[in-house]
């Protein structure tokens, strides 16, 4: 009697056993498949990358509010009349096209005093863009520049989209 109980017993930790087994393995392939799912989720979205490079102070109008208050602003563009008004001191986006982890932008300068290089390392300073590329594009004051997303995946989520 006492050893059918045992074999029993030992019957029952078998099946427990195995019953762990089974949901250990099941846990195992849902936890892959998660990391999977994980993986294809971007850690930055098309729209808080926009935020951050607009938080880069690129395309703060503070010197269009000067403009506004009645100061002149100094062109130093050869050419140029002596003055801007407040819509020449903005730097403008013209285009945004991000496409296997690269990113592209078109920036309009403003034709007043306000340097390539003062737009180009505000960039360089916003979090997840590599090192830039900067070209120029037909107009003397319009731009291209080009950069890696780091932590980006092959696409980054459409605007607005939960993460």
């Amino acid at each position: 009697r006492q050893l059918q109980e045992e074999s029993d017993r030992l019957q029952t930790l078998r099946g427990g056993r195995e019953s762990n087994l089974q949901a250990r393995a099941a846990y195992d392939r849902a936890a892959a498949e998660l990391e999977a799912l994980r993986r294809l989720v971007p850690t930055t979205t098309q729209l808080e990358l926009l935020a951050r490079v607009a938080e880069s102070g690129i395309f703060d109008r503070s010197a269009a509010s000067v403009a506004a208050s009645g100061a002149p602003i100094v062109n130093l563009a050869p050419g140029s009349p002596t003055t801007a008004t407040a819509a020449d001191t903005a730097v403008r986006l013209r285009e945004w096209a991000y496409s296997d982890g690269q990113l592209k932008m078109t920036l309009a300068l403003p034709g007043n005093s306000l340097p390539l290089l003062q737009v180009t390392r505000r960039l360089e300073g916003v979090p997840g863009l590599g090192p830039l590329q900067v070209g120029q594009e037909g107009a003397g004051n319009t731009i291209a520049l080009s950069t890696r997303v780091d932590g980006g995946d092959a696409t980054l989520s459409p605007v607005g989209a939960a993460r």
